[in-house]
């Protein structure tokens, strides 16, 4: 009798853990990652998917990052940029590529994020399009050429949180 008390009390805990703790789901070529801090419980959850041409020398990551109710895109090079603002050149399937702007570097010059003001026309045309390409350039004005898949990009990008301001 104590040997199913104490089963029935595992299999509770298990089952209590999976409805509890969210984990990472891959959904068409996109991440989902929760994450909220255990003592603020701000949640930063966010999704990502890697570049179709990485490499071993060079592996870049294009991430939609929920902060509260805002919204951070930044592209992770896999290489040193710049840690002045980046140029940066965005092209969804055959469209035209937009104007090229600058993205602010992370503090290591190894990743850009976009801007806020671009924030809603990059949402928008993830979840029409089926890829995006991104060219960056670096301190010597070297390009590196980054190809995304789209694909799962709305059903990921709706987990997030701050996603109901993007609709």
């Amino acid at each position: 009798m104590r040997i199913i008390k104490k089963g029935m009390l595992i299999v509770a805990l298990v089952l209590l853990a999976g409805f509890t703790f969210q984990e990472r789901q891959k959904i068409g070529d996109w991440t989902y990652v929760p994450k909220i801090d255990e003592m603020t419980d701000e949640n930063t959850s966010y999704i990502h998917t890697n570049d179709l041409n990485s490499t071993v020398i060079r592996d870049g990551n294009l991430v939609f990052r929920t902060n509260g109710d805002s919204l951070a895109i930044y592209l992770s090079a896999g290489t040193y940029l710049d840690n002045d603002p980046v140029r940066v050149i965005c092209r969804f399937d055959q469209e035209e590529a937009f104007p090229e702007i600058k993205w602010n570097p992370s503090t290591d010059g190894d990743a850009v994020f976009c801007p806020s003001y671009m924030s809603r026309i990059i949402v928008s045309n993830a979840k029409k399009y089926s890829q995006v390409i991104i060219r960056v350039f670096d301190y010597e004005g070297t390009a590196y050429t980054y190809k995304f898949s789209l694909s799962g990009f709305t059903r990921a990008f709706n987990l997030l949180p701050c996603a109901k301001y993007y609709q």
